[in-house]
């Protein structure tokens, strides 16, 4: 069941230097983009850490790796995507950067993946986080 998975993969990213404050109700939406696979059982969670954020990612990925996610291609089918939506008012790598990843059209999204860390998610305004 797709919400144990959650609770699974919540429970693995309690480690130490992360604390989990709250966690929203879950919820469904259909996948990203559509045809990409199954619809979604999403949550937010608040957490409190000191860690930077691409360590923050780092353990999200781990935690994805550890419930079979897979990474071979962008949009694919996957077990468990964990997303990194923001970190405060943090903005990185920089304004410019970030603000052209938000506007991309979603047929330059499906070629075009960044290779650095963007914040905050630069489809966060597309979404139904």
């Amino acid at each position: 069941m797709m919400q144990d998975s959650l609770h699974a993969a919540l429970a693995d990213l309690a480690a130490p230097g992360i604390e989990i404050q709250r966690v929203s109700p879950f919820y469904a939406t259909p996948c990203t983009p559509p045809g990409a696979g199954p619809d979604y059982v999403n949550a937010v969670a608040a957490v409190i850490t000191k860690l930077p954020p691409c360590s923050v990612l780092s353990r999200l990925h781990d935690v994805e790796e550890a419930h079979g996610r897979t990474r071979n291609r962008r949009w694919e089918s996957r077990v468990l995507d964990l997303d990194l939506l923001a970190c405060g008012d943090v903005i990185l790598p920089d304004r410019a950067t970030q603000k052209h990843w938000m506007d991309l059209p979603p047929s330059a999204q499906a070629r075009a993946a960044p290779t650095d860390l963007i914040l905050p998610h630069p489809r966060l305004q597309d979404r139904a986080f």
